[in-house]
């Protein structure tokens, strides 16, 4: 099944994210949408999957944090 899966050297990723949220106050609510749609570039380009760069650009900016102490 993976090797059906994998991506070939000419192969690019797509993201797409949507997130909903709801603001609630006492007398008001907001309703936000936060859209995100992405493509990655092919290994035979030289370029980085975009699961790759979500992936390690979150992890590296949490890391950064820990690492600098502005979150535990």
């Amino acid at each position: 099944m993976s090797s059906k899966l994998a991506m070939d050297d000419n192969d690019r990723d797509l993201v797409v994210m949507v997130h909903e949220f709801v603001i609630k106050s006492k007398d008001r609510e907001w309703k936000r949408t936060s859209t995100m749609i992405a493509s990655g570039e092919s290994k035979a380009s030289g370029g980085l999957s975009i699961m790759g760069k979500t992936v390690g650009y979150t992890c590296g900016i949490a890391t950064r944090m820990v690492l600098e102490k502005k979150v535990p």
